[in-house]
């Protein structure tokens, strides 16, 4: 299986702050190639929880009709699951895949090693066969 890659930019809250305040000023050009999404290790973390690991390993094995369906297995509120899923599908790692009026979450990165440069700031996400 070929590995797919998707780069996480790690950085400081401060350091996102500027980036978006260059962006917007129009100083600095990202690089089509480089990451797509930038958060802090922490929040990488924060995503990456228990409760959203087995979020996802339920979304696998079950393959629930909808986000509300899913939201009702996990005995959680709709509107929690909701704001957890766009954050995962942010992340790269789930999508949402329209079924009528429906969408039905499905896991994109079924596995995944973290790799943390700390000299360069960067997290890559590879996933594995």
């Amino acid at each position: 299986m070929e590995k797919r890659h998707a780069t996480v930019g790690v950085t400081t809250p401060e350091d996102m702050k500027a980036r978006l305040y260059a962006a917007a000023r129009g100083e600095q050009a990202f690089d089509p190639d480089g990451p797509k999404v930038w958060m802090t290790v922490d929040a990488l973390m924060r995503l990456l929880t228990k409760e959203n690991r087995d979020l996802l390993a339920v979304i696998e094995h079950e393959r629930p009709r909808s986000v509300s369906a899913l939201a009702e297995r996990m005995g959680r509120e709709q509107g929690n699951v909701s704001r957890t899923i766009a954050k995962l599908e942010r992340a790269g790692l789930v999508r949402l895949v329209p079924e009528g009026r429906e969408k039905r979450p499905e896991v994109v990165i079924k596995h995944l090693r973290i790799d943390l440069d700390l000299g360069e700031g960067r997290c890559d996400i590879v996933e594995a066969a």
